[in-house]
């Protein structure tokens, strides 16, 4: 009896063990089920409908049913934000219908990020950088990874080319285009390739340039660049966390030169409170740089800076103290503008080996309330008997005067002809280089009883909506020690951005077109158009 109950308990006890495991198998498998249900599956339908959707998309725009289409691409990548094909598909259609670069290069970013072996997401970003948002430096890394992905795809390399030479670096561009012709000699751009590659063929890269520069016992060379503002976009652009300066593609030119010149247009100032007026002639336009930037200007190789300019008191006298200070802080030197009328006046000089530069500054635009008197902080005034008394006094003391001159009108390709007489009248007085700006754009320069006059050196690190504005020069002059002024030429810039470079002059996009005019013009042509689009045409 006592064995018969024992093995009926003990077979109770074992179903019991049977029908646990039995439950918890069934959990186990409605566990499953349910996180199949619920977690696995619904991104792998979400992802079908999205490639679905993608496919949809296509059909619907080869049909012309653009706006359907790009809806159904959101739908797309809000499904399934890891599907590249939607996001490189919707880019394409909004720089293509809504003519939105920023946003299309956030698509094509994605589309990257979601597959990094996306070669032609890689490519179309460099384009949209390239020729729309004017930033050939990030377009060069994308055409590079385009091209090491995909090396048999030419258009790559025809882009590459031209983002090269578009940041001055010809030899770079020179190895893109050859690449170009060997991987596709009858290619639909071999045209173009070959203009471009036959009109860079004898032209330097900046650090060639750089290295051509003169200096030893008896000649060495000043260069002289136009407004520089470190304001507004520029400013923006530098808190966008770009990890370089916008001056890092011509400094090699800057620093190489003995003594570097520009027009510092935005006071260095962190104060909020701006100058009470600006008069009739002042305008709205306040700009304010931030002074933890003014290390850059160093950094390019700048060794004096014009602050007689309608923009130099926007903040104040104490705005104007403090770009004053920084800029010593930097070892800049300044002029044509201080606490009085006398310190306005006071040139700025440079000693190189014994040899004595004085720079002496003036401001013909500024508001009446920015000229400085006697007590009284400002600009020093372009007065006709004011110059001609500052260049007599700085002629007693160096050995070369170079007067800079804030003036003529905005926009103007020609200087007017009370800006001739009185350059001439300078020059008389004993100047022996005339540095132009404010216009913003380039005018022409004259070589006049042996002095250089630049009427207007135009924009260089400035941030623009007009597109002539971008053009601007470089003014190199050979300076010898015992016979004075040998010469001058010109390197042409383009602004990209905010950044400055030296551009190419290719027959299908000419930058700039000098002509160095005699007294009777005193013009540089600006040629059309502007790098086009059309010349790298986005990848299907």
């Amino acid at each position: 009896m006592v064995d018969r109950a024992a093995r009926r308990a003990f077979d109770r006890r074992m179903r019991d063990v049977k029908d646990g495991i039995y439950t918890l198998l069934l959990v186990a498998a409605l566990v499953t089920a349910l996180f199949i249900s619920t977690v696995v599956l619904p991104p792998q339908i979400a992802a079908w409908r999205s490639r679905r959707s993608t496919d949809e998309a296509q059909t619907l725009f080869a049909e012309g049913k653009v706006i359907e289409a790009m809806g159904l691409l959101k739908y797309a990548v809000a499904l399934d934000p890891g599907n590249e094909l939607a996001h490189f598909d919707l880019a394409v259609l909004r720089l293509a219908v809504d003519g939105d670069a920023a946003a299309a290069a956030g698509g094509f970013k994605r589309a990257v990020k979601a597959d990094g072996n996306f070669a032609r997401a890689y490519y179309n970003l460099g384009v949209v950088q390239l020729f729309y948002l004017h930033k050939p430096r990030l377009a060069v890394e994308n055409f590079e990874r385009a091209a090491e992905l995909e090396a048999g795809y030419a258009p790559s390399y025809a882009a590459l080319g031209l983002a090269h030479e578009a940041l001055g670096q010809y030899n770079a561009a020179r190895d893109a285009y050859d690449r170009y012709l060997e991987v596709s000699p009858a290619g639909p751009w071999a045209g173009l390739v070959k203009q471009h590659r036959h009109a860079i063929g004898g032209l330097p890269a900046v650090d060639d340039l750089a290295a051509k520069m003169r200096f030893d016992e008896d000649v060495f060379e000043i260069v002289a660049v136009g407004d520089m503002s470190l304001a507004r976009g520029v400013n923006v652009g530098l808190y966008s966390g770009r990890p370089e300066s916008p001056l890092r593609y011509v400094a090699p030119l800057i620093s190489r030169a003995q003594v570097a010149f520009g027009n510092l247009e935005s006071p260095l100032t962190k104060r909020a409170k701006r100058a009470p007026t600006k008069g009739p002639r002042g305008g709205s336009i306040y700009l304010k740089g931030n002074p933890d930037f003014a290390f850059l200007l160093t950094e390019a190789g700048f060794d004096v800076l014009s602050l007689a300019n309608n923009h130099v008191m926007d903040y104040g006298e104490q705005g104007l103290a403090d770009t004053i200070y920084y800029l010593e802080q930097e070892e800049i030197k300044h002029a044509g503008a201080g606490p009085n009328l006398a310190a306005a006046l006071a040139p700025a000089r440079l000693d190189v080996d014994g040899y004595v530069i004085d720079f002496i500054a003036f401001s013909g635009v500024s508001p009446k309330d920015f000229i400085a008197g006697p007590a009284k902080a400002g600009s020093a005034p372009l007065d006709e008997g004011t110059v001609v008394g500052a260049i007599a006094r700085a002629k007693g003391e160096a050995n070369l005067v170079v007067v800079s001159l804030h003036w003529g009108s905005e926009s103007m390709a020609y200087p007017s002809s009370e800006q001739k007489r009185l350059a001439h009248k300078f020059v008389d007085a004993g100047a022996d280089i005339i540095l132009g700006h404010h216009p913003h754009v380039i005018q022409g320069v004259e070589s006049y009883d042996g002095a250089v006059i630049a009427y207007s050196l135009g924009n260089f690190l400035f941030d623009t909506r007009y597109p002539e504005r971008r053009y601007s020069t470089l003014l190199a002059i050979e300076v010898s020690r015992s016979k004075g002024i040998l010469g001058f030429r010109l390197i042409p810039i383009y602004i990209y951005d905010t950044e400055p470079v030296v551009s190419g002059e290719r027959p299908a996009t000419d930058f700039v077109d000098f002509a160095l005019l005699s007294g009777a013009g005193g013009r540089v042509r600006v040629a059309r158009p502007e790098p086009s689009a059309r010349e790298v045409p986005p990848a299907r």
